[in-house]
């Protein structure tokens, strides 16, 4: 299970998804289709809808709609943490989140 960042441009909005079986490079390419901006993949994270909607909650102040987040401090400072590798086509998160440490304002990454 992989949790995804996509974001539009260098400084755009920021799509936090979950997608099942590695197929977040599927799910790119799909939402990049139908979108005029360049999308990049700027991180994956081991999780499920869980992690996802506690991301959704914790970032909602940023929502613009939907899954769809302004790439504001906080969110900007989780993705430069998250190995730039993880973008790479095929590549499989090897990080998970530790969700009660993003509560009290901590990143804290965890081999998986």
């Amino acid at each position: 299970m992989t949790v995804y960042f996509i974001q539009a441009g260098d400084r755009g909005p920021v799509k936090i998804g979950f997608c099942r079986n590695g197929r977040a490079w599927q799910r790119w390419h799909g939402i990049q289709q139908s979108n005029f901006a360049t999308l990049t993949i700027v991180g994956l994270l081991y999780g499920g809808v869980e992690t996802e909607a506690y991301l959704h909650e914790h970032f909602a102040k940023l929502r613009i709609r939907g899954e769809w987040f302004r790439c504001g401090v906080r969110l900007r400072k989780l993705m430069d943490a998250l190995p730039h590798h993880a973008h790479k086509k095929g590549q499989m998160p090897t990080l998970k989140l530790n969700l009660d440490e993003l509560k009290r304002g901590k990143i804290v990454l965890q081999r998986i």
